[in-house]
């Protein structure tokens, strides 16, 4: 397979593992009678997604499953909550908001050749407009999507409030997040109008 292919496959086969429901080997429990969501996981992606729960994965099996189950969230460092968080608020969006939005036909295609971003790329915002629209990788896409930069830590301060002022209260939209002295970037989708 040539590389320009591979990178797409191996993206839609990340994709597929995720929404894969069928090999989980991780079962967590969120709320409170009558109001419990389940949901299921791959422990190998909550192991590279989270620090906490690398070290509960990373010991012996028998400790894991004796410890995961009641993790108490009061012990959680400020970085694990918030992945724990992030990680959960996506999977309730995607349980439980329907993204099948019909497109106007009045709605003409807009088709992004620059993005003003250190951070990513064109090829980062096609596969962005792809998760949106719940495309396959290898599916064509011509992005009914404007991006547009609303708020740059570097430009604009690297202070909550300043990041609320300029972003709150904005429908549908795109965060993108550059860990500081790593090459992770973090990122989420806020699908409500």
């Amino acid at each position: 397979m040539v590389d320009n292919e591979l990178l797409p496959k191996l993206s839609q086969n990340l994709l597929e593992i995720l929404n894969d429901e069928e090999f989980y080997d991780i079962t967590i429990e969120v709320g409170n009678d009558p109001y419990v969501k389940i949901f299921r996981a791959h422990m190998v992606i909550l192991y590279y997604r989270s620090p906490y729960l690398r070290r509960i994965l990373s010991t012996d099996k028998k400790k894991m499953m004796e410890h995961l189950p009641f993790a108490d969230v009061n012990n959680y460092s400020k970085e694990d909550f918030n992945t724990l968080k992030n990680t959960l608020q996506q999977y309730l969006l995607k349980e439980f908001l329907d993204n099948d939005n019909k497109k106007s036909d009045k709605s003409k295609p807009h088709i992004l050749k620059e993005i003003d971003s250190k951070i990513i790329t064109y090829q980062h915002i096609e596969l962005i407009s792809k998760w949106i629209n719940r495309l396959e990788i290898t599916d064509k896409l011509i992005s009914p999507y404007a991006f547009k930069l609303l708020f740059h830590g570097s430009r604009d301060g690297l202070y909550p409030k300043k990041f609320y002022e300029f972003c709150d209260n904005k429908s549908r939209t795109v965060t993108v997040i550059k860990v500081e002295d790593n090459d992770e970037i973090l990122g989420g989708y806020n699908p409500i109008k």
